[in-house]
């Protein structure tokens, strides 16, 4: 027994308060496309990490023949990851299967609070990160949860603790929708007026490659192609796997020294209202830095230099998203074994010449564009804030 604040803890495994599981994928190879495309959402550990809280999105779908060699996972479940991404947590918000490179929790709620234990995992989530197998990809493995005790407070004190952190995760999944709102609006707007014809009658499809991104960018250029030592504090060094769906994660980018910070920007330093484009890996993934003052260095990542032109940075963030220069970019890149962009196709992408028209209308729109913009910005800097205080509480919270 262990006393904390007058409250009884007991060391508990996660077996001893529920069922904890390894998913299911007996198929080889696991890449078999006749396990895909079927109604069954499937859950990897990326899907995991990206949800951060609950799981809505998956990027796969299995078949009634990927069900026939899997598990249907129940909403509710809470989803644990042991390979690649370790020991991060989430759950889902739908039923769902996943690997075996995922553990599923159900917990006996007759025990403990669900939602406690899921805290919990992620303030143990460092001490489970060290357990993890020294090899070229760490792992841990279903033993490493079924052997690790945890410190469980009575029933009635996880739910007051609980009690005082869930409320910063329902803000955050609030903004999240209202964000999702907003971008969804915001792509509606710039899908109508690029289709509209421009002020001589003509669609975009007639005007294309009339001015490319060398013309309309300020600079096209690119991050570093050194490899900067890793130090234990400094400037996040950020690359392609950083950004994905239009937002910037630095959570798990390395920090490298403030000489090397310096020397980096020298070649690309990223200011307000620039556009950062993956090159390598998920190339084409876009994100929009709205911050007035980004700290940080790039590296594999192009770079639209706008010069603080923020009704110019908007059209050419929103057509870089948009599903017809997308599907240029898939075109381009069918048949190469790496998925893989040069500078030289940065620099020369088509746009049509009516992103250079400054008529009373299209500012008007793009004026509209940017107070989005704006809105979206300051809810994702309060979802950090927020974030960062219920880490803080979970932590002065859950011994």
């Amino acid at each position: 027994m262990k006393q904390v604040k007058n409250h009884e803890y007991k060391m508990c495994t996660l077996n001893d308060v529920g069922v904890l599981k390894r998913g299911v994928s007996k198929h080889r190879p696991r890449n078999d496309e006749r396990l895909f495309d079927g109604d069954y959402p499937f859950i990897q550990t990326g899907d995991v990490k990206s949800a951060k809280w609950k799981i809505r999105e998956y990027s796969q779908t299995y078949n009634e023949f990927g069900l026939s060699q899997s598990r249907l996972w129940k909403k509710g479940t809470l989803c644990i990851t042991i390979a690649a991404n370790i020991a991060e947590t989430a759950i889902l918000d739908i039923d769902a299967c996943f690997p075996d490179s995922v553990l599923g929790f159900k917990a006996n709620e007759d025990l403990c609070n669900f939602y406690y234990i899921e805290y919990m995992l992620r303030n143990f989530k460092n001490k489970l990160v060290l357990s993890a197998s020294q090899t070229a990809q760490k792992n841990i493995n279903l033993g490493t949860f079924e052997r690790a005790k945890f410190p469980l407070p009575d029933k009635e004190t996880q739910d007051k603790i609980v009690s005082k952190i869930i409320p910063f995760d329902l803000k955050i999944e609030s903004n999240e929708k209202e964000m999702a709102i907003l971008e969804e609006y915001s792509e509606l707007l710039f899908h109508k007026w690029f289709v509209e014809p421009d002020e001589n009658g003509k669609l975009f499809e007639d005007t294309v490659g009339e001015i490319t991104t060398s013309d309309f960018c300020y600079k096209v250029s690119d991050g570093t192609h050194e490899t900067p030592k890793p130090v234990e504090e400094g400037y996040h060094l950020v690359t392609s796997k950083h950004i994905a769906n239009g937002k910037l994660n630095t959570s798990s980018a390395y920090f490298i020294s403030k000489s090397d910070y310096i020397e980096v920007n020298k070649r690309s330093q990223v200011k307000q209202w620039d556009i950062l484009f993956s090159m390598i890996g998920s190339v084409g993934e876009v994100y929009l830095e709205a911050n007035p003052s980004p700290q940080y260095a790039i590296k594999n990542l192009g770079l639209f230099k706008m010069n603080g032109d923020k009704e110019k940075a908007i059209k050419l963030y929103y057509y870089l998203k948009y599903p017809y220069f997308q599907k240029t970019l898939r075109f381009r890149l069918s048949g190469s074994i790496q998925s893989f962009v040069p500078l030289q196709f940065l620099r020369n992408i088509k746009l049509p010449r009516k992103f250079d028209n400054n008529n009373d209308s299209d500012k008007v729109l793009f004026e509209s564009l940017g107070l989005i913009v704006d809105k979206l910005y300051c809810l994702r800097k309060e979802n950090e804030i927020l974030e960062e205080t219920r880490d803080l509480l979970i932590k002065k919270l859950i011994k």
